[in-house]
């Protein structure tokens, strides 16, 4: 029998013994004629029905619904600690509730819930003789060792998702270590980035200083180059020649060594001094006719000569 349907029946056991008691008195009444001469009625007989197979029933009712009330409180309890089925237990509960007060309220449904109670009825009787004899204990502990097994497994699951959590949580530090890492390093590179950025602006300060001071000293060049020009044209009306950043004549006057030192010393200059190889060919090449003196002498120390200025005699 469905266990909703037992919960109502138990709920409403005195309702339906007062219908079936209805139901009997009206089988009990069915021979029952009207004199129509008289006017009276003419009992032929009536027939009752035992009420002591309805209390044994009602008993077996009572025992089952206790049992099937007892099988659903455990159904109940592990459905519970599993928490799957609870939304449809009270679903039915709804469906039950209002299904008893539907046919409280329909009375035109009597007969129908009569038919559908008759069946119930057989269902139940066949259900009762199938679990004839059979020990509910032995329900009880497969109920228990199935429960315990859904616990071992439920806690097998927990653990694992305890180990995978960890797991997870390590792996996130990890990562969040070296996102930390990163910033850092990120911090690090985009300081590099400034300061590189600060040197190449600096840098591009210098050079264009620097491209400032070049066309400025090209400017400087320039005007120098006119004015070499400008003075190398006066020297040369005067006679003398320009080289590098010294002047060179030859005097007309025919003198010795030391007086000609003394009238280039009273102009402002010294007896030509030879510095380099280029000087020596520059000279060589200007006056090369010509008879001079030069700023060399051994005045001081015989055989080890000295120019006018100090400086010794190199020959390279």
């Amino acid at each position: 029998m469905d266990s909703d349907y037992m919960n109502y029946f138990k709920k409403d056991e005195s309702h339906v013994e007062m219908v079936v008691e209805i139901y009997d008195s009206i089988d009990a009444v069915k021979d029952h004629h009207l004199n129509k001469e008289t006017g009276t009625t003419d009992v032929r007989s009536i027939h009752t029905k035992p009420l002591g197979l309805n209390t044994a029933w009602s008993k077996y009712y009572r025992t089952t619904a206790v049992c099937v009330l007892l099988l659903c409180v455990l159904l109940l309890t592990a459905v519970t600690m599993l928490g799957i089925k609870c939304n449809k237990l009270n679903t039915a509960n709804n469906q039950l509730q209002t299904r008893y007060n539907n046919l409280t309220n329909e009375k035109k449904q009597l007969q129908l819930q009569r038919d559908q109670y008759h069946q119930e009825v057989s269902e139940l009787h066949s259900v009762i003789f199938q679990l004839g004899g059979t020990p509910w204990g032995r329900g009880y502990w497969l109920t228990a060792a199935c429960l315990l097994l859904l616990c071992v497994l439920l806690l097998t699951a927990v653990t694992v998702l305890w180990i995978k959590y960890d797991n997870i949580n390590t792996g996130k530090d990890q990562l969040q270590t070296g996102y930390n890492n990163l910033n850092i390093q990120t911090d690090q590179l985009q300081s590099r980035y400034n300061n590189m950025k600060n040197e190449n602006n600096q840098l591009k300060f210098q050079r264009d200083q620097l491209l400032l001071h070049q066309n400025h000293l090209m400017l400087q060049q320039d005007q120098l180059r006119k004015e070499t020009s400008g003075l190398q044209n006066v020297l040369l009306k005067y006679g003398w020649k320009l080289y590098n950043s010294s002047v060179y004549k030859v005097s007309d006057k025919k003198k010795n060594w030391h007086n000609s030192q003394v009238d280039c010393t009273a102009i402002g200059a010294v007896l030509v001094i030879v510095n380099s190889k280029e000087e020596q060919e520059f000279i060589s090449k200007s006056f090369s006719s010509t008879d001079a003196w030069i700023g060399l002498n051994d005045l001081a120390d015989e055989g080890n000569f000295i120019w006018v200025d100090g400086s010794p005699l190199t020959t390279k």
